[in-house]
């Protein structure tokens, strides 16, 4: 396995690529990806999203609104944590 440590600017660099990258996926793209996510203890999803809310969410990214948020946060791990401080923890 390669490690390269990134300076500052060449991090800032490679998370403003990766947004503009992100800004093209369409609502169909994000929910693939979405659902990719490993969904177990393990790789502790579920503690951002109750089990019983990965589908509401799934069906949320398709919307206007879901689409809209996409476009601010361009972050899968903001996106979620977004969508589940508005709907799971205060509902």
């Amino acid at each position: 396995m390669k490690i390269t440590v990134l300076s500052p600017e060449e991090s800032l660099k490679a998370w403003e690529e990766m947004k503009a990258e992100n800004k093209t996926l369409t609502r169909e793209q994000v929910q693939e990806w979405a659902m990719r996510l490993p969904k177990n203890m393990q790789g502790n999803t579920d503690y951002i999203i109750s089990q019983e809310d990965w589908n509401r969410f799934y069906e949320w990214i398709l919307t206007d609104e879901g689409f809209e948020q996409w476009q601010i946060d361009l972050d899968i791990v903001e996106y979620i944590r977004n969508w589940a401080m508005k709907n799971v923890y205060i509902n």
